[in-house]
């Protein structure tokens, strides 16, 4: 699918690979994502990730041993001469395991994203996610989230 579709059609499949990658622990995929030097920043848990190898080990650490379902909808984008700027609601849920077990977190925002058309499709150079309102859940299990504990 990544070649074929309409613009808008390629670039909303690579941006919603990345939620699949991420919810059923696919690290690989992001490839298909993220451009090999992407920069992506995930405020207080991680700023400025740089490169491709970087941004799949920092979300293997940090979302590995948690299940996740990302809800992603509205998207806004405008692309021109292999360039393409994306706007994306989500809603992520963290489901705790161990001590956070049967407790869940809760994560509105939007990933704002600059997107390039390389030879295998539209990838992600640049993604920084904007959180729209406070993290939701129990308080412990937001505590640590919002300490990078997760």
């Amino acid at each position: 699918m990544s070649s074929t579709g309409t613009t808008f059609e390629q670039i909303q499949y690579t941006i919603n690979t990345y939620a699949h990658a991420v919810d059923f622990k696919q690290y690989d995929r992001l490839a298909k994502v993220f451009t090999p030097d992407a920069v992506a920043d995930f405020p207080g848990l991680a700023p400025d990730v740089r490169g491709l190898p970087a941004i799949q080990e920092m979300l293997e650490k940090t979302t590995g041993k948690y299940t996740y379902q990302h809800l992603q909808g509205s998207p806004l984008v405008d692309a021109e001469d292999g360039a393409a700027k994306a706007t994306t609601y989500f809603r992520a849920v963290l489901f705790g395991s161990g001590d956070f077990q049967g407790q869940a977190v809760h994560m509105f925002g939007a990933y704002k994203d600059e997107l390039t058309r390389i030879n295998e499709g539209w990838r992600i150079s640049r993604r920084d996610v904007v959180f729209m309102g406070p993290v939701q859940g129990d308080a412990a299990i937001v505590e640590a989230f919002g300490k990078g504990q997760l």
